[in-house]
């Protein structure tokens, strides 16, 4: 009989706490998109699309919902990018970012660090902010960057690219090449 009366009270006290103001939550899990402006979400994964085909999967830290869910301000972002095939083509890392996913573009800022292959290996590209378009498949900087790629060490002060790197086009642009000899690195 004990143990009935604490499981009818336990009931009670939940019945009770139901019915009381939750000030309209809901138990319905959200997405990014849904959520109301200015709303925080820890932890996103998104994936973009270009025609139905996955092209690149977004992860943040945080995003900061703006206009809507039009916008959302990232932090802590990790983007892997696909080619056409499924295979992986690259990863971009910042400390920030801004996302629109109505038009897909996207832009990385603080410590952006863009990794991806090329015929001559690894291909690492480091600047303060950089621009990707998802539906034409461009990535640019109107900032500083510095570009090491088979030996070499390219800087400029603007890009344009085809997000595979193959078509560049480049202001300001310095190169020198290394090599490595003797253990010893020269310019």
């Amino acid at each position: 009989m004990m143990c009935w009366r604490y499981l009818v009270t336990a009931l009670l006290a939940t019945a009770i706490a139901a019915c009381g103001d939750d000030s309209g939550r809901s138990s319905e899990v959200l997405s990014p998109d849904d959520l109301p402006p200015g709303d925080m979400t820890f932890g996103v994964e998104h994936v973009m699309t270009r025609k139905g085909v996955r092209t690149a999967i977004l992860q943040a830290d945080t995003a900061i919902q703006q206009e809507n869910g039009r916008q959302w301000d990232l932090r802590g972002v990790y983007i892997q990018f696909f080619t056409e095939t499924g295979a992986e083509s690259g990863t971009l890392t910042s400390k920030a970012g801004e996302y629109t996913p109505d038009d897909g573009s996207f832009i990385a800022r603080d410590d952006v660090v863009l990794i991806t292959q090329s015929e001559n290996g690894v291909r690492r590209l480091e600047t303060e902010e950089l621009h990707y378009d998802v539906r034409s498949e461009e990535i640019w900087s109107d900032s500083a960057w510095v570009l090491n790629e088979g030996g070499s060490v390219s800087r400029g002060t603007s890009f344009r690219s085809d997000v595979n790197g193959e078509n560049w086009r480049a202001v300001g642009v310095e190169t020198e090449n290394i090599s490595t000899g003797g253990g010893e690195i020269t310019f």
